[in-house]
């Protein structure tokens, strides 16, 4: 059995890394409660390893297999004009995460907490 190489793993990787955020907003908006859950949990969690951390781990992990310096939000960075630092992928990073936890939580909100509220 041959050896994956390291580009090919850090490709999957870096795939499951930019579609999660895709895939946890499909699951809040039609998944069972249960699986909300843990969606909303490991938002959680991965959100407190990037504040303690100062950065992404599995980024980390990718730009170390595939050996490039390549980060989700460099296409906004560069359509707004900004340099391709440290900082400011940190706190561009930080602020669409914001507008992520934003719609996450309208979706939870609008399906879980009205619904249940107002429909028998």
């Amino acid at each position: 059995m041959k050896r994956v190489s390291n580009k090919s793993l850090g490709s999957w990787i870096r795939t499951a890394h930019f579609g999660f955020p895709g895939f946890a907003l499909t699951v809040a908006a039609l998944g069972e409660a249960n699986f909300v859950s843990i969606v909303v949990l490991f938002t959680i969690a991965t959100s407190v390893l990037f504040v303690v951390l100062g950065d992404c781990f599995v980024h980390v992990y990718e730009s170390y297999l595939m050996d490039d310096d390549v980060c989700g939000v460099d296409i906004v960075l560069e359509a707004l004009g900004l340099d391709l630092t440290l900082s400011n992928r940190y706190w561009s990073s930080i602020y669409i995460a914001a507008a992520y936890y934003i719609i996450l939580s309208l979706i939870i909100e609008y399906r879980f907490a009205f619904f249940s509220t107002y429909v028998v």
